[in-house]
């Protein structure tokens, strides 16, 4: 069954297959996400199943609401993580050990109900953008409600009013929708809303150097511009935040034993089921769908897939060498990001094990 609601899709949101009259690349395609599947299973998880849940790691999540908690009786971001960071033997340095001051401030300066109903307003944008995107890109009304269905609980079960100070999770949402946002078009709010997630959590960051990337291959120069005034902006206000680490003063936190952990693709896996939506499923069914959601997203070329399949592949080769067991909640970044990728995955197999007639696998369009 098509999908035909009268409406062409955006320029931006067009797209084609890069395996049409290409079934033996489609095999091979095919095959590594076999390979890779059964490397992960055969692996097996290195993280507790009974802690991989969307923004439950207390520890973290307890420490920085002390903190806002202090900031609510006066205290400013650093002299309040200065005091609950070493108490709590957390280390204070490297830079990266310390978050970013953004999202305590604006719950401390706002209150934590209203921060809820932004978070939560952010979540329904998502889905709001998601369902619309999809409709505009998938030709099958399956894979239209498969996607926005995987978008939605995806998005959904990271946004849990007790998990507001998580700053995965807004780093996460605000990446989710300045991407969507892009594949539709708009750059300049494309750029608010990745700049903004950077300066809440530093980690997606390398988003926006990806998106400069991509513009500068386009040639698209005014666009490109707009990411290097966003990447400027940001190494100003994190070169800030690193002197103002420097400048804590309190009781000497532990040293942090540093990041680099060569995971291999068993963490890449470990990462994305033990923080996103696939933390419901066995570790042997995510070692399956991990693969398949990646491929969804690379098997398409356009200006959305191009860009969503650059940042997923950046991250997968970040998650590799990098992230201790107990940082697969890093995964929560772009995980809500992946799973649309299953839908577009089994779409792709569908297509090829049913025959389908020649150029099929070529968007233009409606069917």
């Amino acid at each position: 069954m098509t999908v035909d609601h009268g409406v062409v899709p955006t320029p931006s949101l067009v797209w084609t297959s890069r395996f049409a009259g290409r079934p033996r690349l489609l095999a091979a395609a095919l095959g590594v996400v076999a390979l890779l599947a059964l490397w992960a299973a055969t692996a097996g998880a290195s993280i507790d199943h009974s802690k991989a849940s969307p923004g439950d790691d207390k520890t973290d999540l307890a420490l920085y609401q002390a903190v806002v908690e202090r900031m609510n009786d006066g205290q400013g971001y650093y002299q309040a993580a200065a005091i609950e960071l070493p108490a709590r033997s957390y280390p204070t340095t490297p830079v990266p050990s310390v978050r970013e001051p953004t999202l305590a401030w604006f719950i401390s300066t706002v209150g934590r109900p209203v921060a809820v109903a932004v978070m939560l307003l952010l979540a329904m944008g998502a889905l709001a953008l998601s369902l619309r995107t999809f409709e505009l890109t998938e030709r099958s009304r399956r894979a239209w409600i498969g996607a926005t269905v995987l978008a939605a609980a995806g998005v959904g079960i990271l946004c849990q009013p007790k998990v507001v100070e998580q700053h995965e999770v807004w780093a996460a949402l605000l990446v989710y929708l300045g991407l969507l946002v892009r594949g539709n078009g708009k750059v300049v709010p494309a750029v608010v809303l990745l700049l903004t997630a950077a300066v809440v959590r530093e980690l997606v960051a390398p988003v926006m150097a990806i998106m400069l990337v991509v513009a500068l291959l386009e040639r698209r120069r005014r666009e490109a511009g707009w990411w290097l005034a966003a990447l400027v902006v940001f190494a100003g206000f994190y070169g800030w935040h690193a002197w103002q680490v420097h400048g804590m003063t309190g009781p000497a936190g532990p040293e942090s034993p540093g990041w680099l952990a060569m995971g291999g693709w068993p963490f890449v896996v470990d990462a994305f089921w033990g923080s996103s939506l696939l933390t419901v499923l066995p570790h042997s069914l995510a070692a399956i769908v991990v693969p398949m959601a990646l491929l969804g997203w690379f098997s398409r070329s356009g200006t959305l897939f191009d860009r969503v399949s650059a940042v997923l592949l950046a991250y997968v080769v970040l998650f590799c060498f990098a992230g201790r067991e107990d940082n697969y909640y890093w995964g929560m970044l772009v995980g809500s990001l992946l799973l649309p990728g299953f839908a577009f995955g089994l779409a792709l197999c569908v297509t090829a094990l049913g025959g389908l007639r020649p150029g099929v696998l070529t968007r233009s369009g409606r069917d």
